[in-house]
């Protein structure tokens, strides 16, 4: 099988975790996320270990590809950040899980969870006392916004 370093569930941008053997044949390069989702389909689970890549093999650094991502988003018209989308989806919509944001914003787990990371971090959403499933059947916390301007 060859390793595919993207994720390949279903319109999933993630960076694959693990190579899994489905029961009933077939193989994926999956995300932790992706994978717990068909868990009652997965025969086998390894994961993947990447190399690390060496500096001088390294085209551009993180800071050098967000200013250029920046640039392109600001030429476009579309320099709305994910989290400026986050803010004013909650003060719009009210409290959310960090998966509900997901869904309904079409971000991919590892950018919400950061992003509301980083909005509780700097006192802009808290966690409210109220839980909600998510698609795993998990309990999340709501999050809700302080009133702290972003």
């Amino acid at each position: 099988m060859s390793i595919n370093r993207k994720c390949e569930g279903d319109g999933c941008q993630g960076q694959s975790l693990y190579k899994v053997r489905l029961k009933g044949g077939g193989e994926k390069s999956l995300c932790r996320d992706c994978s717990r989702m068909i868990a009652d389909k997965i025969e086998s689970k390894e994961r993947i270990e990447w190399p690390e890549i060496p500096k001088d093999k390294m085209a551009m650094t993180t800071l050098e590809t967000s200013r250029e991502a920046k640039e392109k988003r600001e030429a476009s018209g579309e320099d709305i950040s994910d989290r400026q989308k986050i803010y004013e989806h909650l003060k719009n919509n009210g409290g959310r899980t960090c998966d509900e944001c997901e869904v309904e914003l079409g971000l991919p787990h590892h950018t919400c969870s950061a992003t509301i990371t980083g909005l509780k971090d700097d006192g802009i959403v808290i966690h409210s006392k109220l839980k909600r499933k998510t698609r795993l059947d998990c309990n999340a916390y709501v999050v809700v916004l302080t009133g702290k301007p972003l």
